[in-house]
Formats: structure tokens, sequence, C-alpha cells
């Protein structure tokens, strides 16, 4: 599929070890007030936030001592030619030590923005939690209260006065193509540009979610 350039954004990586050996990735995206390709001192820079938001909200204090942040990549999707950047290494691991829940067990954060719709709204999945905060198969209510306030420090934090958090959609709806089989199939339909969308508030369900692949927006 064609690139799909979202102006003035840049998409930021995260990928880290799970309790279980294997590996969680999530995105998030940033608009620049005044766009610039990513660079080794923003990269850090952004790093440096995110750990904050983690750190300032108590997460970390929930996440197994197994689980652990390895890399943060920034890139820009300005444009298919815009440059990358690695950071590796943030530092943060969990601090938790009690028995660690299965890897597919997720607190789940929910991202708002001023607008109604699919494409204007977003989820992350985070990983990592323990049985301490685990009660009758749900989160704890502490741990709910962590999830809040780590919504609201990551969005706090990303917000940086000359940039902030949005919700980034590629695709509208959805179209009729045709399959490889000669058969009819309903995809979703790509942006010829991207759309951002400022985040201005985070909640959580206060139940265990499972990440899976849905339709793109």
């Amino acid at each position: 599929m064609a690139f799909i350039p979202v102006p003035n954004c840049w998409q930021l990586t995260l990928e880290g070890l799970l309790p279980g050996s294997g590996r969680w990735v999530t995105n998030w995206y940033v608009e620049l007030d005044t766009y610039a390709q990513p660079d080794t001192g923003g990269a850090n820079a952004f790093a440096g936030l995110i750990q904050t938001a983690i750190e300032a909200s108590q997460l970390d204090d929930h996440l197994a001592t197994t689980w652990t942040w390895d890399t943060l990549t920034v890139t820009g999707i300005d444009a298919s030619t815009d440059g990358q950047v690695v950071v590796s290494n943030p530092g943060v691991t969990g601090h938790a030590t009690s028995g660690v829940l299965p890897d597919q067990t997720c607190g789940l954060v929910q991202w708002q923005t001023a607008l109604r719709g699919q494409s204007y709204r977003g989820r992350t999945y985070l990983p990592g939690f323990t049985e301490a905060d685990n009660d009758a198969s749900a989160p704890t209510a502490g741990l709910t209260t962590v999830l809040l306030d780590f919504g609201a420090a990551l969005i706090n934090e990303l917000d940086t006065g000359t940039a902030h958090m949005v919700i980034v959609s590629r695709f509208s709806g959805t179209e009729l193509v045709g399959g490889p089989g000669g058969q009819t199939l309903l995809k979703p339909k790509p942006r010829a540009v991207g759309i951002s969308t400022e985040v201005i508030a985070a909640t959580s369900p206060g139940r265990w979610a499972t990440q899976r692949r849905r339709a793109r927006v």
C-alpha cells in the first residue's frame, strides 16, 4: 500500500520486553507546530517526557520487574522521505515482584478528542502487570486510577508548547475492492492525506483487555 502522509506529525514507536519473553510495541503520535525532521535531540527529549509520565503516575511500580522499555523510534510521517531516529535503552523497567499475568492481559487507556467517531479516538494496550493488581479477573481500583493518571500525565508531557499528542487517521470508511481470486473484498478506504486530531482526555474502563487487529481508520 502506498505511503499515506500525515502533515506535521511524528510517530513515536515504543518497544520492549514482556515478562513472558515476548515483545510489546505501541505507537503514539505528536503534531509539531513547526515541522522539522526527527533528530537525536528531539527523540531524546520525547523519551524523557514519556519516562516522566510513567514515573509520575507510578505506572512503573505496577509493571513486573521483567517488563522493560528498550527503544523509542521517532519517524517523520509528513512525507515518505522523512527521517527516523532510534533511542536505545531509555532505562525504564517495572518494579512489581508478584506473579506476572499472561502477556495478553492488558490495561487499557482510551484516548479522546473533541470529535466523535472511530477516526478521532484511540486505544493503548499496556501489558506487563502482576497478580497484585488483579481483583476477581479485573484490574484493581488502584491500578485503574494509575492508568487514568498515566493517560493524563502523557497528554500533559507531550504538550510541549511546540507539539501536542494527536490521534492519526489514515483511513475513512470502507470500499469494495477486487481480491486475488476474483472475489470482492470489503477493505478500509485509504485517505489521500491522513488527518490528526488533538488528544484532550484519557479514560480507562476498569477491565482487562486483549489487543486484536481491527479495521484501520
